[in-house]
Formats: C-alpha cells, sequence, structure tokens
C-alpha cells in the first residue's frame, strides 16, 4: 500500500529507512494528494496541560507531606505510649 509507514524500517532515535524491497516511494507537494500542508511558525501540539500537570503536583506535594506529618505524630505518640509505660 503506498504512503503505509509499516513499510519503514527504524533505524533508532526516531529515524527511519524505506526498504529496498521495491516499495514505491512518491514524491507529492504539500496540501495535494492528501499530503497535508505545512504552516511556518507552527509546532506540534502537546496534549499536555502545563498548568493542570503543575497543579496536580503541588497536591500531591501537599498531600506527601499531610501524610509525613502524620507519620512524625504516630512516632512521636508512640514513643510518648512507650515512656508512659516503664
Amino acid at each position: 500500500m503506498p504512503g503505509d509507514t509499516r513499510a519503514l524500517q527504524s533505524e533508532g532515535n526516531g529515524v527511519y529507512r524505506a526498504p529496498d524491497d521495491g516499495v514505491a516511494l512518491s514524491r507529492v507537494r504539500s496540501g495535494e494528494d492528501n499530503a497535508g500542508t505545512l504552516v511556518q511558525g507552527y509546532s506540534e501540539a502537546s496534549n499536555v496541560s502545563l498548568s493542570d500537570e503543575l497543579v496536580n503536583l503541588m497536591m500531591y506535594q501537599r498531600a506527601y507531606a499531610a501524610n509525613a506529618r502524620l507519620v512524625q505524630v504516630g512516632d512521636e505518640l508512640m514513643s510518648i505510649a512507650n515512656g508512659l509505660k516503664r
């Protein structure tokens, strides 16, 4: 099938090579024959929202700090209980 990306062989690091087994390659102009278009100054849109990820990171950090404090308080209470026992 022409244009089938499965016909490409991965060389690693995002580099692909066309096999020499007779796969027909063709050149087309941008925007013709379903080839897509190139637009200067645009980059690939990310599917990650930076602000959402930073907010989530802050929430995880606060939850971790709260849990660490609970462990510390529990340790102090156990220390007090062991001291009363003696």
